[in-house]
């Protein structure tokens, strides 16, 4: 099963976690029982070569497999053909490999030359996650929420970045966490990220706060739906985000297109936020608007005339 490529953050899909274990995992889903194998296979002369107990040739053979899993815990999964698509926003590059020849459940995305895999329905990084990426500036010690974090790319460059002390990722689509919770633990980062299911900050514990709150959940493609079911989640964000706000904390929103600017505004003030910068371009390519946002609490109470 190939997921459908799309050009929004987030995720959400039907499919049920993965179980634990490595690769010859069996599970059920919908009544078929699937077998993964996340592991690359040896090379083809690897049992001749044993044979011969040619230790030499067969180090040689495995070298590159095993410098690249000493650095991030596997192999990256073989896929096949070349790539389907490559996108490109300033320093950041998304490639659209394709599917893994060893497990098709998984399709793969490189960003910035780092593998990622994503499961069935879960959106796969876009020219908004690069965006987003460029504008994402992290502290020393920051405490990060990641809300809709989809494969976790804006969670696992938080980690590679160094700086964060903790960082959670959450999604409300159960491929988006089996996705997300694959690519940390395949690259060895579960000290550094965890992963949670649910709606918003529903998966959240209580008295818990973030300096740095991530928003890259779906927004209305169309902004003349004003009516969308979209608008009332993230009018939910931001009546209820400064409940999970630490002292001098900062949110982090995007949405694709300018035409949402106003609506947006109106809701940061209705809820005591106040828009500090803005960030926008337009991909002419893509026929995208790119737009991102960084909201703080409102310091002083607004005056009006």
């Amino acid at each position: 099963m190939r997921p459908q490529l799309l050009e929004q953050h987030g995720g959400n899909g039907p499919a049920q976690g993965r179980s634990e274990g490595g690769p010859g995992t069996e599970q059920v889903l919908g009544g078929v029982v699937y077998r993964y194998n996340d592991q690359l296979p040896l090379p083809e002369n690897v049992d001749s070569m044993t044979r011969k107990k040619n230790l030499p040739r067969l180090i040689l053979a495995l070298l590159p497999v095993l410098l690249y899993s000493a650095c991030v815990g596997m192999p990256a999964p073989a896929t096949r053909g070349q790539p389907e698509r490559i996108l490109t926003d300033n320093d950041v590059k998304i490639v659209y490999v394709g599917e893994v020849i060893d497990n098709p459940l998984y399709y793969r995305v490189d960003v910035n030359d780092k593998p990622m895999f994503i499961f069935g329905e879960t959106v796969m990084p876009s020219i908004q996650s690069a965006f987003l990426l460029e504008h994402l500036q992290f502290r020393k010690g920051d405490t990060v929420l990641d809300l809709g974090t989809g494969s976790g790319i804006q969670s696992l460059f938080a980690a590679w970045s160094g700086l964060p002390d903790k960082i959670v990722a959450t999604d409300l689509g159960p491929d988006a966490v089996r996705s997300a919770n694959y690519n940390v633990q395949y690259y060895k980062l579960q000290d550094k990220i965890e992963v949670r299911q649910g709606d918003l900050f529903a998966p959240l514990q209580k008295g818990e706060t973030f300096s740095l709150i991530i928003n890259s959940i779906d927004y209305p493609e169309d902004p003349k739906a004003v009516d969308h079911p979209m608008w009332p989640v993230h009018e939910r964000f931001f009546a209820e985000v400064k409940n999970y706000l630490s002292p001098k904390g900062r949110i982090i929103y995007q949405s694709g297109h300018m035409e949402n600017i106003e609506r947006i505004r109106a809701m940061v003030a209705k809820n005591g936020l106040v828009i500090m910068e803005m960030h926008m371009r337009r991909n002419p390519f893509l026929d995208k608007n790119l737009v991102t946002y960084r909201i703080e609490p409102a310091v002083y109470p607004r005056v009006t005339m």
